[in-house]
């Protein structure tokens, strides 16, 4: 009998040791992509904007259906993250955006005044983070019918 509880205990060490390693392993480097680009390819479009295509094959259809590209702009020697807007003058707001796709990004640059004469913006250092599925997490999203608004009649809640 005491044997058993001997062996028994052992199992069950060598059983929460292996779970706690698995749980504590970081997550692997090489599964996240990051590479910067010197965009300068911009094309003029009828509207007032333009835009750039880059080719990334590090954004696949997984990664679209589940996992996360994350673009990024550098502005005064910082990366920030797109979309961004800019206020180059008093009357002028101009914008960027990111459309991602299979195999690459289209960069759009516009302003938000339809000025006609919007110049071809500078060469931009943009840097592109590919995170794949396995390493977001949960995937859980609340049942919208579990959600609903507060009424004026529920208490506010206070955070002190």
């Amino acid at each position: 009998m005491r044997n058993f509880f001997w062996v028994g205990t052992f199992c069950a060490l060598v059983l929460c040791l292996s779970c706690a390693e698995e749980a504590l392993l970081p997550a692997p480097e090489s599964a996240i992509v990051t590479e910067t680009f010197k965009v300068s390819d911009w094309i003029k479009e009828p509207a007032v904007r333009w835009h750039a295509q880059v080719s990334f094959p590090a954004i696949t259809q997984e990664v679209m259906d589940s996992g996360a590209v994350l673009v990024y702009l550098k502005v005064n020697d910082a990366y920030n993250q797109i979309p961004l807007t800019f206020f180059p003058g008093p009357d002028v707001v101009t914008s960027i955006q990111v459309s991602t796709h299979v195999g690459g990004f289209v960069l759009f640059w516009s302003t938000s005044d339809f000025y006609n004469d919007f110049p071809k913006p500078d060469t931009a250092d943009v840097k592109v983070t590919v995170i794949p599925p396995g390493l977001l997490g949960s995937t859980y999203i609340p049942q919208l019918d579990t959600l609903r608004a507060l009424e004026p009649t529920d208490p506010i809640p206070v955070t002190n």
